[in-house]
């Protein structure tokens, strides 16, 4: 093939062949062997990072949680000054998203926060 393309017709064909067809071990194995000390270049970073703009699969994926981060920060920074709360209430759209934001090293920081003190139902 080289040199050469596939017809749309054949590109077609192919795909219909390896729908639903699943790699063995062995196989994923080679492959990542294969990937093993290689580094993408500058140019190859970047045109991954452009091809990601405006992906927003985790913002509007259908299971993402909506988090309400309460701010002690500035409930105590007005009682302090004797000032009103400016927002201490934070609403992120997703779980991930509150844990990159407030520099968490991952979400089960919050996960495991949530599982460790939800009340019982009686």
């Amino acid at each position: 093939m080289s040199g050469r393309t596939h017809s749309d017709a054949t590109k077609t064909i192919i795909s219909t062949l390896h729908k639903g067809k699943t790699l063995n071990n062995e196989t994923k194995t080679k492959i990542s062997d294969a990937m093993i000390g290689k580094t993408h270049n500058d140019d190859t970073k970047q045109k991954i990072s452009d091809a990601m703009i405006g992906n927003t699969n985790s913002k509007n994926h259908p299971n993402s949680q909506k988090i309400e981060v309460f701010d002690l920060r500035s409930v105590f920074f007005s009682l302090v000054k004797k000032k009103p709360a400016e927002k201490s209430i934070i609403t992120y759209d997703s779980i991930n998203e509150a844990a990159k934001i407030l520099n968490l090293p991952n979400i089960s920081v919050i996960v495991n926060y949530f599982a460790r003190n939800q009340k019982k139902a009686l």
